[in-house]
């Protein structure tokens, strides 16, 4: 059984999205699913909720009833810094490294033009929230934190 899925990049198909983060609903089990976004990738994820009737919360939920919200918000900087200072040493020490890490971004940049619009009902859907907010998770740290932070 799988807990838990994690994305680190959004598929270029929803229902690829969805089949990913099926995994963790086999069998009667429960799991859950993290995304990690970038702003401007918010429409998809409006795509994904709208598709599967869910609706996005930044609230501290005390009932969430059939998992009918999605929890969001940006992830407090500390949380990442070692990862961060990680993954930059690793630049500038493994030439390997940094070759694939422009390659990559080379990838993600044609990823970027050719992937589908997001839909008219996700763009309509996004002017209703707030997407500068910390994740409910993390309100606790919110006072703590600069808000040059990542977007969960």
């Amino acid at each position: 059984m799988v807990k838990y899925v994690i994305h680190y990049d959004y598929p270029p198909k929803l229902k690829t999205f969805i089949h990913r983060s099926g995994r963790t609903a086999r069998a009667t089990q429960s799991g859950q699913v993290f995304s990690f976004i970038f702003p401007n990738e918010i429409y998809y994820i409006l795509d994904i909720l709208l598709h599967i009737g869910r609706k996005l919360n930044n609230q501290i939920l005390e009932e969430n009833k059939d998992n009918q919200f999605c929890k969001f918000g940006k992830i407090p900087l500390s949380k990442m810094a070692t990862f961060i200072d990680h993954f930059q040493k690793s630049l500038k020490e493994d030439p390997e490294m940094k070759r694939m890490w422009e390659s990559s971004e080379k990838a993600f940049k044609k990823f970027m033009k050719s992937r589908e619009a997001a839909s008219r009902a996700s763009l309509k859907a996004c002017g209703e929230h707030n997407f500068d907010v910390f994740h409910p998770d993390f309100l606790d740290e919110y006072e703590h934190e600069d808000t040059q932070d990542i977007m969960a």
